[in-house]
């Protein structure tokens, strides 16, 4: 779901800095290898629809540069929830969404009793404001609150964000001026597709006329053109065909340009997308109005009022809070939601009363770090995580009869949930990604390790969603919302078609691709069979990104009260400081890591 108040003003240059408590890192330039990196991210772009569009002689250029010429993952994942901000959070920073800061497009803090939804406007910059590494938390190693986005790693080398909003860092932020003209003709005329034409537009110019000093390294250009499409149209439409051919001109263009410059053997071309899509025209679930009909106070505009927040976007993702007593600071257990007290002073059982909605079919809520609790209509499962010499592992234990996640019908994954077995991410993975509910025992347990998503988390039905009925939407774990493209062409890449990767493996994979290593801890995985066996052994010698000397949780969380208790800090500090605590205590009061 797209705001159009989002796509006029803060698609412009957001020259948003984080609220930064640590000390800067050092500012002077890592020496990276002298290669250039440009993301095409297509909005809600599913690969079977780039795939048609080949076989039928759309994409010339994708086919020459991609599918002959290129790598292609055949099963690429992106984030749990299927919803863009994350999304793009977890693309540029390789971390997933309990981890970086952005559960949804919305949320609400209990240490502020505010709800921030990052398509309105009074909470544009905290798309990049309130970005944080978590794992540095849970890891008992804080080196950095900085978002540590790609732009950042790459800090003192220019880099250039086009209509992308997750831009902390970015040397150049375009367009600088809100599209006000796009706007209109998108909001009133119907034509969604000017914001793609504007955005490819300011590549190639930029491309064309940019000095060698001034040319990005890194460049991303974000298209929404398509999920428009595909949500206000439909997916199989010819307008949708008509954006694949625009698509396609403009990697055919930007080529010849790399070409005329001298510099197509140094640069890698990356096209992805943040989430899939499916068919939701079957109807629409008004969560407050329903949560109102189980008794609850329910009022989004009135948080000391009411006993529950929740997300509240057109999507088939909702993220849920509770209010135990007379404030939001206490945060109820999965067994206080089963007895729950109403606005009347009555017991209710939340979880059963929220599933027999009709058209709410998944509910998620933690039990401590180690324990999440899968609901399916009336299936149950137990999604499990334990820290094994420093690696987390996983189990899928469903009710006895019962599949939840429909993995019964693979004979390993039968064997894996029938013995209790735990295993690694890369193994779930490989095991569950061509599944219809890809990569579950990894991707949803770790929605709820800042605390931020909330309590519990709900679904709809496969062909509903929250709020309007529309062709099409996302945000669910279904295979049609989390399957993307990711397809590389450039030097040293291996070509032809790979097995898995998730979203979270694009960061860690374009920085040793550069020469560099993440700063920090993330989620994503080098993808090294990418790699020509040349490029790869000349990667083994990257260098370190800067790297602050790092704080363990303790000391950590002295030098925030410390910060916070001498009343130096600005106003956007102060509340990045109140989140961060928050999300301290929430893990004490849950245990502590695993």
């Amino acid at each position: 779901m797209k705001s159009w108040v989002l796509l006029l003003l803060c698609l412009t240059g957001c020259a948003y800095r984080s609220a930064t408590l640590l000390p800067d890192r050092p500012t002077e330039p890592l020496p990276i290898r002298d290669r250039y990196v440009l993301i095409l991210l297509l909005d809600g772009a599913r690969p079977g629809e780039l795939d048609q569009a080949v076989a039928q002689g759309f994409m010339p250029n994708l086919k020459r540069l991609f599918y002959e010429e290129g790598a292609r993952f055949e099963n690429a994942l992106t984030v749990f929830p299927t919803v863009s901000t994350p999304a793009h959070q977890a693309l540029l920073s390789g971390l997933q969404p309990g981890h970086h800061g952005i559960p949804n497009l919305d949320w609400f803090s209990r240490a502020l009793e505010m709800r921030i939804d990052y398509l309105y406007p009074l909470y544009w910059s905290w798309t990049n404001l309130h970005l944080f590494n978590f794992l540095q938390v849970l890891e008992d190693r804080i080196t950095d609150d900085k978002p540590q986005l790609i732009f950042e790693t790459l800090e003192g080398h220019p880099s250039l964000a086009v209509y992308e909003t997750v831009n902390s860092g970015a040397t150049v932020k375009a367009p600088v001026r809100p599209p006000i003209h796009t706007a209109y003709r998108g909001k009133f005329q119907k034509y969604y597709e000017a914001f793609d034409v504007n955005a490819l537009n300011e590549v190639l110019k930029r491309f064309k006329k940019d000095s060698p000093e001034e040319l990005p390294r890194f460049t991303i250009v974000a298209c929404y053109g398509m999920d428009l499409v595909n949500h206000y149209v439909h997916p199989q439409s010819e307008r949708a065909m008509d954006l694949l051919r625009l698509y396609d001109r403009f990697l055919g263009e930007l080529y010849q340009d790399l070409k005329e410059r001298g510099i197509q053997d140094k640069t890698l071309l990356v096209v992805t997308s943040d989430h899939g899509q499916h068919d939701v025209s079957g109807g629409m679930v008004d969560l407050g109005g329903y949560l109102r009909q189980l008794g609850l106070r329910a009022n989004l505009a009135k948080p000391k009022e009411s006993q529950v927040m929740w997300g509240d976007h057109g999507t088939t993702f909702s993220n849920l809070y509770f209010k135990l007593g007379e404030d939001w600071s206490r945060r109820p257990s999965y067994q206080e939601l089963r007895n729950f007290s109403a606005a009347d002073g009555k017991k209710i059982d939340l979880i059963a009363r929220l599933l027999e909605h009709p058209n709410i079919e998944w509910l998620l809520s933690p039990e401590g770090l180690s324990k999440t609790h899968l609901h399916r209509d009336d299936q149950h499962a137990l999604l499990l995580r334990k820290k094994v010499d420093g690696e987390i592992l996983y189990s899928y234990q469903p009710d006895p009869g019962q599949d939840p996640l429909e993995y019964l019908q693979d004979p390993l994954l039968r064997r894996w949930t029938e013995r209790g077995e735990f295993h690694g991410e890369e193994e779930w993975l490989k095991a569950s990604a061509r599944l219809s509910i890809p990569d579950a025992p990894v991707a949803m347990p770790q929605l709820f390790d800042d605390f931020r998503v909330g309590d519990l988390v709900l679904m709809t039905s496969k062909n509903t969603q929250f709020h309007d009925p529309r062709p099409s939407g996302h945000g669910s774990p279904w295979r049609e919302d989390r399957h993307i493209p990711l397809m590389l062409h450039g030097p040293g890449i291996r070509p032809g078609l790979q097995g898995e990767a998730r979203i979270v493996d694009v960061y860690p994979t374009l920085l040793t691709y550069l020469g560099l290593n993440p700063p920090a801890l993330v989620d994503g995985q080098v993808r090294e069979s990418l790699f020509l066996e040349n490029d790869r052994r000349s990667f083994a010698a990257g260098g370190a990104a800067h790297e602050s000397p790092p704080l363990d949780r303790r000391a950590w969380e002295a030098d925030l009260r410390q910060k916070l208790d001498s009343g130096n800090l600005s106003k956007d500090e102060v509340q990045k400081a109140k989140v961060l605590l928050d999300g301290l205590e929430a893990l004490k009061a849950a245990g502590g890591p695993l």
